[in-house]
């Protein structure tokens, strides 16, 4: 069964639309996705990306608690060095998407502090972590949520000022992106 495009929410969609100019652009290699609410959206979007058996990026959608690390494993033996592992995961902030509550597995991002035992041991299964970057924070749906507020008061130039810096806000790299709903990770291969 596939997922209602508008029951997913914008943030998944929007870390898929990130990874898929570097996918287009290297070809992909693997594509491991554990949420079988987001496989009609990755598939629409893959059907327009070459795919390159040796090489390419490798792409991994939201890690299990429960077997995360063998698969991490598996993509050590795939990757070839110089290669991309792009992580698409959900955080603990997920919880509060009302359209996420629905959706099946365990994921590792939604444990506290999960994201960071990935991150910790990605240099052990030989991966270089390059970037993490955090979508829908916290500070962005504060500012958003205060906006309304204002805008419900009659306030529309405040209203639209606040709009526009939740927008600005709404990505956050280095240590902030762990006050998000969704992680993407990207690492090379050593």
């Amino acid at each position: 069964m596939t997922a209602d495009v508008s029951h997913i929410p914008f943030e998944y969609l929007y870390a898929l639309d990130a990874v898929m100019p570097l996918l287009a652009k290297n070809g992909y290699k693997t594509v491991l996705c554990n949420s079988q609410e987001l496989l009609s959206e990755l598939n629409m979007r893959l059907e327009s990306v070459e795919n390159r058996a040796v090489g390419g990026a490798s792409l991994w959608i939201e890690p299990q608690a429960d077997d995360w690390q063998a698969q991490l494993s598996h993509f050590s033996t795939l990757i070839t060095s110089g290669n991309t592992l792009l992580i698409i995961a959900s955080r603990p902030l997920a919880r509060l998407l009302p359209e996420r509550r629905l959706w099946q597995g365990n994921p590792l991002g939604l444990q506290p502090g999960g994201i960071r035992q990935l991150k910790k041991r990605l240099p052990l299964s030989g991966f270089r972590l390059e970037a993490e970057h955090g979508i829908h924070t916290l500070l962005s749906t504060g500012i958003n949520s205060f906006s309304t507020v204002l805008g419900k008061a009659q306030l529309p130039s405040l209203f639209d000022r606040l709009y526009f810096a939740a927008r600005l806000t709404y990505r956050a790299s280095g240590w902030l992106s762990s006050l998000s709903t969704v992680s993407l990770i990207e690492a090379t291969a050593l």
